[in-house]
């Protein structure tokens, strides 16, 4: 006899379950994998409500049917993993479930249920039809139009799991489904990242960042980078990447440059989005998304949407050594002539480092007074460190909501490195992602991403500006490390209370004045020892 069991009909699963099903399964060694074998379902079995009608596909991992839900009379997807993962926990599954299941948008493929019998876990998905986008790019590549339109979808689909705190990690062709009816479904959250959850270590090489291949914290931004490898190919039919094991995506050459004629701007975007660094990349699939509508707008509805694409390849390797060699004589006559017309060493400058207003990316984006004052915060401990210079907050913040390149930030605030950063609070969780840019080159000297409760908020603040000053090689006298001690308080909220009077204070207004007074005092109210907080009240 079959057992089955049900989610809760509060914890009705939604996509990305299948996925983190399949993820734990797995990890399960191969030996446990093949320990109990038990024979494949056959079409006309029932599982609890469901009945089998026929195999559709079948993988490494698991069997799906094409079934029929008896209660509710509707054609579903059946999948039932591979046996012998007794030792998967139901309730670890469960969880997965219930943290996926925040997610619901059209772009995004449904769960309807999840359950066990004797062949192992398995779990029901809406019955899509159509084809994934792998199976459509064996046909050749897709015209600008059409490439647009699955794009937008994808990117929707994206900025929705972003704007719940979930970073999908493995954005590729197959797991891009075109439905019959011209809708486009993502699948497969198994590699996601939710917020607060440990990410699962993984990726598919073909559509991986730098950040991947290099074990670097992961964000939003690097499903940017996996949409720009889909655009890629859907344009020219191949990839903008050898398959190298990476070595060209860590390496500093960049994508090729597509001349797109039906659609100008298309090129820009994709290499913005195939950007090696994150920071030159759209922040996450809402700007994405507004990038690909805005080029939807404008292309021309007369013009051929099938129009070549032109490839712009870097210099091969032997043309940049030819040009390499070439200029090498100028280079050295520079070197010379510099050497020979300098008459005295200009005094060493100090290193610096500019800290950039950190940005508020909370479900209601309202804790804007929060990341402020966590950006004021680092840049107070980092100007206390001798040998450091830091603009102060008025300049660093003049900045603040601009889209001008760091490299540009940086040579206005004449600095050597810019630190910028985001922050994510939810409830009484908190993501901090921080990441140290050199001016120079625009490249990482350092990133990080903290995942922490509420109350170590100072501990993370004293931890990026300890990585700051350890990134830019200064060199600290004994117990000179960075900290943002003097302005602590036992209490989280009594900083929360103080950080949000500061934002009233800075409104100049009679009404936000009050505001803010009434918030320093409910600060004392809980601290009567906070300085901080008398010295604004």
């Amino acid at each position: 006899m079959q057992r089955s069991v049900d989610l809760p009909p509060a914890a009705e699963t939604k996509p990305g379950s299948l996925s983190a099903l399949l993820a734990d399964l797995a990890r399960v060694p191969e030996a446990a994998v093949g320990a109990s074998s038990t024979p494949d379902l056959l079409p006309g079995a029932r599982i609890g409500r469901f009945e089998l009608i026929r195999e559709v596909g079948r993988g490494a991992f698991g069997v799906v049917y094409e079934a029929r839900d008896l209660e509710l009379g509707r054609q579903v997807a059946f999948k039932v993993v591979r046996p012998g993962t007794a030792d998967v926990a139901s309730d670890q599954i469960l969880r997965e479930a219930e943290a996926i299941a925040a997610l619901s948008h059209p772009n995004l493929v449904r769960l309807h249920d999840a359950g066990r019998c004797e062949q192992g876990p398995y779990l029901v998905l809406e019955l899509l039809q159509g084809q994934t986008l792998s199976v459509r790019l064996r046909q050749g590549a897709l015209p600008s139009d059409e490439s647009l339109r699955i794009a937008i979808q994808v990117a929707r689909g994206l900025a929705h799991a972003h704007q719940q705190g979930v970073v999908h990690r493995d954005l590729k062709p197959s797991n891009v489904f075109l439905c019959e009816d011209g809708g486009v479904k993502l699948l497969d959250f198994g590699l996601s990242r939710a917020f607060g959850r440990r990410a699962v270590d993984g990726g598919t090489p073909d559509a991986m960042a730098p950040e991947q291949w290099r074990g670097a914290p992961e964000d939003e931004r690097t499903d940017v980078f996996a949409l720009g490898v889909l655009l890629y190919r859907m344009r020219t039919g191949e990839r903008p990447f050898p398959d190298d094991s990476g070595r060209t995506v860590l390496s500093a050459i960049p994508a090729p440059r597509l001349d797109v004629p039906d659609a100008p701007g298309l090129g820009e975007v994709i290499a913005r989005c195939l950007a090696k660094d994150p920071v030159e990349r759209p922040r996450d699939g809402a700007e994405a998304l507004a990038l690909l509508e805005a080029l939807q707008a404008e292309a021309p509805s007369s013009g051929s949407s099938g129009s070549r694409v032109r490839i712009l390849r870097p210099p091969s390797r032997r043309r940049r050594l030819a040009l390499l060699a070439g200029g090498a004589a100028l280079v050295l006559v520079a070197a010379a002539a510099m050497v020979w017309g300098r008459r005295e060493a200009r005094p060493v400058q100090p290193p610096s480092v500019a800290v950039l207003p950190f940005v508020d990316l909370s479900p209601g984006h309202d804790q804007e007074y929060f990341s402020d004052g966590l950006s004021e915060e680092i840049l107070n401990a980092l100007a206390r460190t001798e040998w450091l210079r830091v603009p102060g907050r008025t300049s660093s913040f003049s900045f603040k909501g601009k889209a001008d390149d760091l490299r540009t930030i940086a040579g206005r605030l004449d600095v050597e490195a810019v630190l910028e950063g985001s922050v994510r609070k939810d409830g009484n969780r908190i993501r901090v992602t921080a990441q140290l840019v050199k001016a120079a080159d625009g490249y990482h000297l350092w990133s990080q991403t903290f995942d922490r409760e509420a109350a170590g908020i100072f501990a993370v603040q004293d931890e990026i500006a300890a990585a700051v000053v350890t990134a830019l090689q200064v060199k600290l006298l004994s117990g000179q490390q960075p900290t943002t001690q003097p302005f602590r308080t036992s209490d989280p909220e009594v900083y929360n209370q103080y950080l949000l009077g500061r934002q009233y204070e800075r409104l100049f207004n009679v009404p936000d004045y009050r505001r803010a007074v009434a918030a320093y005092e409910r600060a004392l109210a809980l601290d009567p020892g906070y300085a901080p907080a008398w010295a604004g009240a």
